[in-house]
């Protein structure tokens, strides 16, 4: 409940009905100094930080096997979180408020345990407004691996097999650059509007989804830059856009669709530009 650095200096196991640590204070850096925080039946979060706190650090260390999320910050800001391995949790892996920084993290088979809700409980790494996710892994989860809100960044990064959901998915006026995307349930990338998709890798997305409408990179807006990707081996298609217009697809390769390489959805008046792509169909 103080503002001040704190380091743990053994392995922590949980108890039930209650979360591992708990931060309620602002200005905290807790250092895990690589030792595991492990959850135990009926446990809750393993490191909660309460709302209204900012300018908190937690890292270099391990949450695992916690009832509820790995690590909770959603009605924060200002939280960094670095060197941080999530997996086995009932709920998401890592959840964060507006302005956060989340680097060199890992998340493995989190959220298969939580409720149908909206916005899901179920992703690997969940950032509000204005964050960057930069240098992580997202592997196994069952929502998506990587959810960035409103005018965020997502690089560097890699999310694969998703068990029900995007790889990496991006709200409005947000980058998505030089990651991978492979092997996810649903869609490869994701993005709304007015965002930037460059340099990005997606491949044998939406094949546990044979039929459906998931692409190697879907579009559910207008005004976005969609540039320098390679998209291979997709359910449907390499690049689909759902609801909206204006978007510019250039310098892309889209190879091995299941459905049409690229695929304006929507009857409505799409004024969309596609220049300079490379794309081959799929073998029969």
């Amino acid at each position: 409940t103080n503002p001040g650095s704190y380091c743990v200096v053994m392995p922590l196991m949980g108890v039930a009905f209650s979360n591992g640590i708990t931060i309620a204070a602002s200005n905290v850096k807790l250092d895990l100094n690589g030792f595991p925080i492990t959850g135990v039946t009926n446990s809750l979060c393993g490191v909660r930080i309460e709302p209204m706190s900012g300018n908190i650090v937690v890292r270099d260390g391990v949450i695992c096997n916690w009832n509820q999320f790995g690590l909770v910050a959603t009605n924060t800001k200002d939280v960094v979180v670095s060197d941080i391995k999530a997996y086995g949790n009932f709920y998401g892996g890592l959840y964060t408020g507006m302005n956060s920084l989340i680097t060199k993290c890992g998340v493995y088979n989190n959220g298969l345990s939580a409720p149908p809700v909206d916005p899901p409980w179920t992703d690997g790494i969940q950032a509000g407004d204005y964050s960057t996710i930069a240098d992580c892994k997202a592997m196994y989860n069952r929502g998506a691996g990587i959810h960035a809100y409103n005018h965020s960044k997502v690089t560097g990064c890699t999310a694969t097999e998703s068990w029900d959901a995007n790889g990496i998915w991006a709200e409005d006026y947000s980058t998505i650059r030089d990651c991978t995307a492979a092997k996810n349930a649903s869609d490869g990338i994701r993005v709304g509007n007015y965002c930037r998709v460059v340099g990005n890798t997606c491949g044998q997305n939406g094949l546990a989804k044979p039929g459906s409408a998931e692409a190697g990179i879907m579009v559910n807006g207008s005004n976005n830059l969609i540039e320098d990707n390679i998209v291979i081996d997709t359910g449907s298609a390499g690049f689909f856009t759902h609801y909206g217009r204006d978007n510019l697809v250039r310098n892309n390769i889209f190879a091995l669709a299941g459905a049409d390489p690229i695929c304006l959805g929507k009857l409505e008046k799409h004024r969309s530009t596609v220049a300079d792509v490379v794309f081959s169909l799929r073998a029969l």
